[in-house]
């Protein structure tokens, strides 16, 4: 996705929010309102996890950004800008819904995702996978290599 100078409808907006959902997309989603307020959805593999629009956050933000009449936006990936995952946050397709743009195709995608989910945290610097069944596995993290002036002295 470009970024985009020209203002966008709402409608257009949307649009932008929903390819983005389909090609389970990581990152942040910013848009700026015509009348320069700032709107950003942060996507983890296609599903919304947070938004916000000004100081608004959550199902709030859902509800002004509903207000939203044109905007221009831009798209990051695999950057999540400073929003925390939101716990009481419904699913990417009611808050497209809410939004009034429901996309009942993304209900399959939804599904799949739910039900191949893999929680994972970092303890003490190693990623903690914990999957559906309740095993945990741990992977070590790299060792970085050893530069000195731009070369690699040890591996």
């Amino acid at each position: 996705m470009a970024n985009t100078k020209s203002l966008l409808s709402f409608h257009e907006l949307m649009e932008q929010l929903v390819t983005l959902c389909r090609r389970r997309s990581t990152g942040t989603l910013f848009i700026a309102s015509e009348d320069n307020r700032a709107v950003s959805f942060v996507l983890k593999e296609g599903d919304i996890i947070s938004c916000s629009f000004g100081h608004f956050r959550g199902i709030s933000a859902v509800e002004q950004i509903k207000q939203l009449v044109a905007g221009s936006c831009s798209f990051s990936e695999k950057i999540f800008f400073s929003l925390m995952e939101e716990t009481n946050l419904p699913s990417t397709m009611d808050i497209l819904e809410l939004l009034g743009y429901p996309c009942p195709d993304l209900a399959e995608l939804e599904s799949l995702s739910h039900s191949h989910k893999v929680a994972s945290a970092v303890y003490r610097g190693a990623v903690v996978k914990v999957e559906a069944n309740g095993e945990s596995s741990t992977v070590p993290p790299k060792k970085s290599l050893r530069m000195y002036r731009g070369q690699v002295v040890e591996q």
